[in-house]
C-alpha cells in the first residue's frame, strides 16, 4: 500500500465511484504507481462490479491517470494486468463523457468534478424552493 498514492487519490477532483476504482489501484500500489490486482479485487475494493470497475478503468485511463498491460504466463495465459497509476498528475481530457448504460452511478457528463472553495456551500441547485413548505414549526400533517 502506498500512502503517497492514496494522498494524491484523495486530493483529486473526481466523481465518487471512479475515485474508488483508482483508490483500490492505489491500495495496491507500491511508491512507484505499480500493481497487478485482479479485476475481482478491484471491483470488491471499489463496491461494485467488474464490469464498473473496467469501464472506469478505461475512463481513467482516457484521462491518462492509469495505464495498463496485459501480463501473458509462460503457458499462454493471461494473469492480472499490471497498472500503472501516475501518482501526481492531474486529470487529462477532463470533459471526455462516461460510457452510459445500466451501470452508471449518475446523470453528469464529465467524470471530473470541478474543485469548489472549501468556504461556499452550494446555494440553491435545480431551482428547489428553499424550504419546504411547514419546516420547522408548522403542524404535523399526516
Amino acid at each position: 500500500m502506498s500512502v503517497k498514492a492514496s494522498n494524491w487519490v484523495f486530493d483529486l477532483s473526481l466523481k465518487p465511484a471512479i475515485k474508488l476504482v483508482l483508490l483500490a489501484l492505489a491500495d495496491q500500489s507500491d511508491d512507484e504507481g505499480v500493481s497487478w490486482p485482479s479485476m475481482n479485487t478491484i471491483a470488491k475494493k471499489a463496491s461494485c462490479s467488474v464490469n464498473t470497475a473496467r469501464r472506469h478503468i478505461r475512463q481513467l485511463e482516457k484521462m491518462q491517470l492509469v495505464e495498463s498491460e496485459l501480463r501473458e504466463r509462460h503457458n499462454g495465459s493471461y494473469s492480472s494486468n499490471r497498472y500503472k497509476i501516475f501518482i501526481g498528475r492531474e486529470p487529462i481530457n477532463p470533459d471526455d463523457s462516461p460510457d452510459s448504460g445500466p451501470d452508471s452511478d449518475d446523470d453528469q457528463n464529465s467524470d471530473y468534478l470541478p474543485e469548489t472553495p472549501n468556504d461556499e456551500a452550494p446555494t440553491n441547485l435545480g431551482g428547489a424552493k428553499s424550504s419546504p413548505p411547514n419546516f420547522g414549526g408548522g403542524p404535523h400533517r399526516g
